[in-house]
């Protein structure tokens, strides 16, 4: 997943360039780069907030995962969007010792996310909780 900045950097030149098209009479180059801008900002708002955040998380900037999850909407993800976005509360919440909200936004999750893989890694963080009890998580 691109940076915000290079996503909208893409998004501008390809509606530049096809506006630029259609203004020389090339109909069929001006609306594919018209389609393709419309495609990458459909993107960005679909799927581009939550990957950020997965990708923060990942590099552990905790604030700034907090940020951005703060900042979606999870009605309008997809549903294995929607999986990621509680499996980060959870994380976030299990690292700041609230273990109960963290448990139930892993249940949230582990329902919701895809692959199998990645919900066989909420499972192991639900599997911990359970073994090590409420008040220690790995």
């Amino acid at each position: 997943m691109l940076p915000p900045a290079v996503r909208f950097a893409l998004i501008f030149a390809a509606a530049a360039l096809g506006g630029w098209w259609l203004t020389q009479g090339r109909i069929l180059g001006g609306v594919l780069s018209l389609l393709g801008a419309g495609v990458l900002l459909l993107g960005h708002f679909i799927h581009g907030t939550i990957h950020a955040a997965l990708r923060a998380h990942r590099q552990g900037d905790l604030e700034k995962t907090a940020a951005l999850l703060a900042s979606i909407r999870p009605e309008r993800l997809t549903a294995g969007d929607r999986g990621y976005y509680h499996l980060l509360h959870g994380l976030l919440h299990l690292e700041a010792g609230r273990v109960e909200e963290g448990r139930a936004a892993l249940e949230l999750a582990e329902q919701l996310v895809r692959p199998e893989s990645n919900r066989r890694l909420v499972q192991r963080k639900l599997l911990e909780l359970s073994l090590l009890g409420c008040d220690r998580v790995l």
